[in-house]
């Protein structure tokens, strides 16, 4: 049996109908399927935006004021046991506020954005409620990310593959024929978190009043392809 396989169309919108797949063969016809697998990974690290806002009728005091909070939150994180090089700076901005429709200035607001990376998720909640006691005003939802991510990728488009492969084989010899080859295969995937549902939470310390859980990042690709098949 030979089969061949033409590269992998990642996320296109070529369309299904395209004049390759139209071309008719006697005794041939075309078959489309779909396959689909998932890979899930635990994530080894956060990411964690924190934000710090201060409000001033002059534009100066606004940013004086934020530059000693962000200050204050830093190092309030640092406490915790987060070196300083994973603790970052990031947006920064200084607006006007404005009476409604009169368009009159009534005071300036400052606007930072600390980015912390931890490596100890235990540590997720008592980061957060140090740097909100120490006066950070936003906490963005937080990231996870695993550096092993890519290789449940790889194994996940693998796995689509092969198992639309084995389906179109089966369906062939089902018919009574044998498989010719792929005509067209598209790939897209799509990364979401899930739960840990059969997880043990972990215990809260007495002094934590935040609880977040990782749970798994799960990498899911779906593979949508058109097969040739010789028929009787």
């Amino acid at each position: 049996m030979r089969w061949s396989l033409i590269p992998l169309l990642l996320g296109a919108s070529t369309p299904w109908a395209s004049a390759q797949t139209r071309d008719s063969l006697p005794g041939t016809t075309l078959l489309r399927l779909s396959a689909t697998a998932t890979r899930t990974v635990p994530p080894d690290y956060a990411v964690l935006r924190l934000g710090v806002n201060t409000q001033d009728k002059r534009a100066a005091d606004a940013g004086r004021a934020n530059a000693r909070l962000v200050s204050q939150v830093m190092e309030a994180v640092r406490r915790t046991g987060i070196p300083l090089d994973s603790i970052s700076t990031g947006a920064y901005a200084v607006q006007a506020n404005l009476r409604d429709r009169a368009g009159q200035v009534i005071g300036y607001t400052a606007r930072a954005e600390l980015s912390v990376v931890l490596h100890d998720l235990e540590q997720i909640g008592t980061v957060i409620d140090a740097a909100l006691e120490a006066g950070a005003t936003d906490v963005a939802p937080v990231s996870f990310a695993a550096r092993s991510l890519d290789m449940a990728r790889d194994s996940a488009y693998a796995a689509a593959v092969r198992d639309v492969y084995r389906r179109a084989e089966a369906v062939a010899v089902a018919a009574g024929g044998h498989l010719i080859a792929a005509v067209e295969l598209i790939a897209n995937e799509r990364r979401a978190r899930v739960p840990c549902v059969a997880c043990e939470e972990a215990p809260q310390r007495p002094d934590q009043t935040t609880v977040v859980t990782p749970g798994f990042i799960a990498v899911t690709v779906d593979v949508n392809a058109f097969f040739r098949i010789q028929v009787p």
